[in-house]
């Protein structure tokens, strides 16, 4: 779709199902290969449509794009509802080892949610800059410190605040994280005593999500979602 605003063009390109998306694509690709083009709109939907073009480009005010884009939401919710929902998922509970250990948490019905849902994988703990492997951390009142003594607080909240902001992007309607973990845990949580206690209480990841509700469900609590 090429509309035409204040002097300028924008092209909206979203891809509805897997089949719609390389019908799509074709015609994306070929104006990308013909870049020059981008500053003659006549050409470039001649490009697209591989027809000449006889009329001028329809001029659309920014009330109209936003119109046509409110139309597009309506048309994935009504005929793509889940495929085009988007979760944040633990990246370990995909198997990728990113785990404190070097290890993962793989978890096959955590994967079989690709079959319903668009999965966006995140791992706070290195989003806010910790190695991996790294020493374990649990939360002990409002800090963070692992078992060697340092205060891993500030990276904690850092790789919480990046999840966040990922959650923006993708328009994620939830999340799947690790269960007892400091960042990802919801609803129990490690004591801060490395004997393996639990607590109530909510990781940072997860308790930053809940703020600005975006609910959050364990591997253990897959059947609670939507």
């Amino acid at each position: 779709i090429l509309l035409w605003a204040e002097g300028g063009y924008l092209i909206l390109q979203m891809a509805l199902g897997r089949g719609a998306s390389r019908r799509i694509l074709k015609p994306i690709q070929k104006m990308a290969d013909t870049a020059q083009l981008l500053s003659r709109p006549e050409e470039l939907l001649a490009v697209m449509t591989d027809e000449a073009l006889d009329t001028p480009v329809p001029q659309f005010s920014l009330e109209d794009i936003s119109n046509c884009a409110d139309l597009i939401e309506n048309y994935i919710s009504r005929f793509s509802p889940k495929a085009e929902q988007a979760l944040l998922v633990s990246a370990c509970l995909l198997g990728v080892p990113c785990k404190y250990s070097g290890g993962h948490n793989r978890c096959p019905e955590v994967l079989d949610l690709k079959n319903r849902y668009r999965l966006i994988p995140v791992c706070p703990e290195q989003l806010g800059g910790l190695p991996t492997p790294r020493p374990p951390a649990e939360c002990r009142g409002d800090l963070v410190i692992n078992r060697e003594g340092v205060d891993v607080t500030a990276q904690f909240h850092s790789g919480a605040e990046a999840v966040l902001q990922l959650a923006d992007i993708f328009r994620c309607t939830g999340a799947v994280l690790k269960s007892h973990s400091p960042s990802c845990g919801s609803g129990v949580i490690y004591d801060g005593s490395f004997t393996g206690t639990c607590v109530p209480g909510s990781g940072v990841t997860a308790r930053l999500l809940q703020d600005h509700g975006i609910p959050v469900w364990t591997e253990e609590e897959l059947d609670k979602i939507p």
